[in-house]
C-alpha cells in the first residue's frame, strides 16, 4: 500500500472521534488520509470537528446530508477516499476505538496480500480486556433464518421453540489462529476495525447500502463469498474498542430499536444469500453518495 484513508463514523458522540483521532497522530507511519463523516447528527458535531481540524490537511471532515445509517455514512468516506484522494485501501473504524499500539498502522502498511484477499483484520481488545476478534458467523440459510425466528421471538415477547436452543449465539471465537491464518466459513472480521483492500473495492465500493445498522460484518462475509474473496486475521496488532457508543446515544438504550433494525438487516442478509453477484454489484455501485 502507497498509501491508506481511515474512515472513521460520527453520530453525536464528536468527543470520542476527537479522541480516537488524537491517538492516530501518535501512530509512527503517518502516511494516511483521515476521512470523518459525521452522520447528520443534530448536536452540532459536524461545526465542531470541522473547527477542530480544518487546518489539519490529511483530516477531512464531512457531512452527510441524512442518516442513512453505517453503511451508507461509511461509504461516503469511502468514496471520497477513492474519487478525491486516489487511495483504494482504506481502514474502517468505530469512532470509539483508540490505537494505543503506536506501530498498528505500521503493521498494516508492512502487509502483504494476494489478489483474492479482501479485508483484513487485528486484534480488537474491548472493554472487559478480551479479543473481540474473530467472531463466529455462520452463513448458511438455514443458519440465518433461525437467527431471525430468534431475533422476532424476542421482540414479540414469545418463548424461543426449541428448535431455535441450539442456535450460537453471535460471540468471540476461541482466539488460536496464527498470523494471517484465513478466516474460515464460520468466523467473521469484527467491524470496528476492518481493513478493505482495493481488490473488493474495486468491485463494490463499500458496504452493502441498503442496510441501516447491525449484521454488517455477516453481510460483508455473504458478498465476500460470494466475490471469492478471502478474509484474513493478524494476531500482533491490536486496536482498543470502547464499544457502541453512539448506539447508547443514539436509541437512549431502547432494546427493542435496535433489535428492529438487526431483523431488518437479517431480512437483507437472507435475500442477498439468494441474489447472483452480479446483481448484486449494480445495486451497490448505483448509489449516489455526493462526494463533495
Amino acid at each position: 500500500m502507497n498509501k491508506l484513508g481511515i474512515i472513521i463514523l460520527n453520530y453525536l458522540n464528536w468527543e470520542d472521534t476527537i479522541e480516537c483521532i488524537n491517538s492516530i497522530k501518535e501512530q509512527s507511519n503517518k502516511d494516511i488520509e483521515i476521512v470523518i463523516v459525521d452522520n447528520f447528527s443534530n448536536n452540532n458535531s459536524f461545526e465542531i470537528l470541522n473547527q477542530k481540524f480544518f487546518k489539519e490537511k490529511n483530516i477531512h471532515v464531512l457531512m452527510n446530508s441524512i442518516n442513512g445509517g453505517y453503511a451508507k455514512g461509511n461509504n461516503l468516506g469511502i468514496q471520497y477516499c477513492i474519487q478525491k484522494l486516489g487511495i483504494n485501501n482504506v481502514l474502517v473504524i468505530n469512532n470509539d476505538t483508540l490505537f494505543e499500539d503506536e506501530t498498528y498502522l505500521d503493521t498494516l502498511f508492512k502487509t502483504k496480500f494476494e489478489g483474492n484477499v479482501g479485508a483484513i483484520g487485528t486484534r480488537i481488545i474491548g472493554s472487559d480486556y478480551k479479543n473481540q476478534n474473530p467472531i463466529f458467523g455462520n452463513l448458511s440459510f438455514i443458519s440465518i433464518v433461525k437467527k431471525f425466528l430468534t431475533g422476532l421471538a424476542k421482540l414479540i415477547g414469545i418463548r424461543k421453540p426449541k428448535i431455535l436452543k441450539k442456535q450460537s449465539k453471535h460471540k468471540s471465537v476461541k482466539k488460536t489462529v496464527n498470523d494471517r491464518d484465513l478466516v474460515s466459513s464460520n468466523n467473521l472480521l469484527h467491524g470496528s476495525a476492518i481493513l478493505l483492500t482495493e481488490n473488493y473495492l474495486k468491485e463494490v465500493g463499500g458496504f452493502f447500502p441498503e442496510t441501516f445498522l447491525y449484521y454488517e460484518e455477516n453481510i460483508l462475509g455473504i458478498i465476500m463469498t460470494k466475490l471469492n474473496l478471502k478474509m484474513i486475521y493478524l494476531e500482533d496488532p491490536y486496536i482498543y474498542h470502547k464499544e457502541d457508543q453512539s448506539s447508547l446515544l443514539s436509541f437512549n438504550n431502547d432494546n427493542k430499536i435496535q433489535l428492529k433494525y438487526e431483523l431488518s438487516s437479517i431480512l437483507i442478509a437472507l435475500k442477498l444469500k439468494l441474489t447472483k453477484i452480479e446483481s448484486i454489484k449494480k445495486r451497490m455501485k448505483n448509489v449516489d453518495y455526493l462526494v463533495k
